[in-house]
Order: C-alpha cells, then structure tokens, then sequence
C-alpha cells in the first residue's frame, strides 16, 4: 500500500491545481476547457504512474531480498501488482471526481461510493477465503476499476467528455511491456549483491521509461519541466 500510494501524491497536487480552474469553468459553463484539463492531467498522471509502477515492480525482489523479513513477503508480491494497475486506472481518469463535485449533479459522488463501498466488501468476502491477501487486492482492484468506470460513463454521459486519447494508448502499451520486461528481469540478476541490482535495476527504469516517454512526447508538460 505505501509503495502504490506513491503513485497518487502527483494526482492530489493536480487536484489542488485543477480545482479552481474546473470550479470556474462549471460557472461560465466552458465545458471545452474542463475537457482540456480532463484529458492533460490524465496524460501526465498516467505517465508519472507508469514510471513508478514499472520501476517498484523490477525492484521488489531485490528488496525483499535485502529486508529482515523479506522472505515471508515474498508470497504476496502480486498484491503490490494488483494494487498498482488499480492505482494506474484511477490515474487514467484523472479529475473525474472533481468534475462531478464541482457540476450540477453533486450528489451521485455519495451514491457512487455507496456502491462501490457495497461492492469492496463484496468481493472481500468472496476472495479473502480462498486467496487472503491476494485476494484483498484483488478485490480493490476490481472496486475501483468499477468505480472510476462509472464516474468517466456518468460524466461522459452528461458531458460528452472523456479523458483519454491516442496517446492514452501508447502509454498503457509500454507500461503493459515494462511489467512484462519487469518480470523477467526480476529473476535476472546481473550482480551477485541485491543491493546494487536493486539500485542498478530501479536507475535503469526510471531513466529508460522516463527518456521513451520524453522522446514520444507523450506530455508536453512534462517534457517543458524536463
């Protein structure tokens, strides 16, 4: 949980950001500018995740590897996997929630929750049993794929609005082969201490995934700020 709450500390400074500009938006009612932001902050957000996923999961090994208590974790490795991809939709939409609370229609925030609180417990109870902690991410995962796939269909619905684009594409392709490459080369070490492949492997991602992505263009903010 610590390591893929890493992901979203970049969405809560957009947030702060987009707030006032999605709030000022709804009173002039300037829906093309709420759009704009919608599909900008998903495209930096989504590749700021991608980076760190991709980077957490070629290291967690290695990691383990070094920890005092690393081995008994180590059978539960795919529940930071399950946990991430559910970090990385919820990155996808972007400022869906803030869209919805700053529109007419407010209040189904409070529904959407209810629904998907009913749905988490849910799954926790079918999964826990058979798959424990496993299961458990399993089951966040799933509740909010659910929920952030209501709240863009809702907002799409009344908005005609949606977050994603070409780019949206490429970036889910090449987080989908960094996890792939990941998981090979977490069984590939190339020296005999974990800590220096810890340190190689995690260097190397973040620097080879943070160049591809510099280089496609993929977010002109960020490649200013670069």
């Amino acid at each position: 949980l610590f390591m893929t709450n890493v992901m979203t500390v970049p969405m809560n400074s957009l947030d702060q950001i987009s707030r006032p500009e999605i709030s000022e938006s709804f009173e002039h009612d300037d829906i093309p500018r709420i759009e704009r932001i919608y599909k900008k902050t998903s495209n930096n957000l989504l590749v700021i995740g991608s980076v760190i996923l991709v980077t957490v999961w070629i290291r967690i090994y290695f990691l383990l590897e070094v920890m005092n208590n690393g081995h008994e974790l180590k059978p539960f490795v795919y529940s930071l996997l399950f946990l991430g991809i559910a970090k990385i939709f919820d990155l996808s939409t972007s400022v869906n929630n803030l869209i919805i609370n700053y529109s007419p229609w407010y209040r189904y925030n409070l529904l959407f929750l209810l629904l998907v609180s009913a749905l988490n417990i849910t799954l926790n109870l079918l999964l826990i049993g058979d798959y424990g902690i496993i299961g458990v991410a399993v089951a966040t995962m799933m509740s909010l794929f659910v929920f952030n796939s209501i709240k863009t269909l809702f907002i799409y619905r009344k908005l005609k609005i949606h977050p994603f684009n070409n780019k949206t594409l490429i970036i889910f392709l090449i987080l989908t082969i960094g996890l792939a490459l990941g998981s090979v080369l977490q069984s590939t070490p190339l020296f005999q201490s974990d800590l220096v492949n810890l340190l190689l492997y995690c260097g190397l991602a973040a620097g080879i995934f943070s160049l591809l992505f510099y280089l496609l263009k993929i977010s002109p903010e960020l490649n200013a700020i670069a």
